[in-house]
């Protein structure tokens, strides 16, 4: 097992900036918990896109500072990757939020089961960002990989889930619309998970292709 901290891994700037983006993890903590809300008949779709907005100019910002030459050239691609995946959680949340906002469903037993089930997976990606922000902030590189397994965990419940979502609306019998809506929330729900998870793995491969 690979042990070495973090300020062993960066330098004093990089360091400073990798764990800069940890704050689009605490936006994406925050439309999450709108996002639970909508789920539950509530929130509203504006506080999400600000918050989406906010993730975008945050990662802007620090993108700037990753290319302006405060990050070893060989570190760029992936902090910049890395900003870019996630953005797309923020984005996720985001596009979940307008669909559910966009069709509300009739059947009141599918309309019940469809909460309930996008309620299991806010609150599996509620887990995965907490993880993620102090993933961040871990200073080895074997507690690192530790984390990263105990979301990829996190997004094979979620893919449970989101099959679940699928069998049901191909067996509930219910009108087509009603059907496209749990098949498309249910694939962006699990695309936030995804995500998640694409995060842990370019964190991990930041450091391992500094350490290797």
């Amino acid at each position: 097992m690979i042990l070495m901290r973090l300020h062993d891994i960066f330098g004093n700037a990089e360091e400073d900036i990798f764990l800069q983006s940890r704050e689009i993890y605490s936006i994406a903590t925050k439309a999450n918990s709108i996002l639970e809300r909508i789920i539950s008949g509530s929130g509203a779709l504006e506080e999400v896109r600000k918050l989406e907005k906010e993730a975008a100019d945050e990662a802007f910002r620090i993108s700037n500072l990753v290319t302006s030459g405060a990050v070893a050239p060989n570190l760029i691609y992936g902090m910049t990757r890395m900003l870019s995946i996630e953005t797309d959680i923020v984005d996720a949340i985001f596009n979940l939020s307008r669909q559910l906002l966009r069709y509300r469903i009739r059947e009141k037993h599918a309309a019940h089961y469809t909460r309930q089930q996008l309620k299991k997976m806010s609150a599996l990606a509620e887990r995965a960002l907490k993880l993620l922000y102090r993933m961040h902030a871990l200073d080895r590189i074997g507690s690192i990989r530790r984390v990263r397994s105990e979301i990829k965990v996190l997004e094979r419940e979620g893919d449970y889930v989101k099959d679940s979502m699928l069998d049901f609306a191909y067996k509930s019998g219910t009108s087509f619309k009603t059907f496209y809506h749990i098949a498309e929330v249910a694939h962006l729900a699990d695309d936030v998970l995804d995500g998640c998870e694409d995060s842990a793995d370019i964190i991990l491969s930041i450091m391992l292709s500094i350490v290797s």
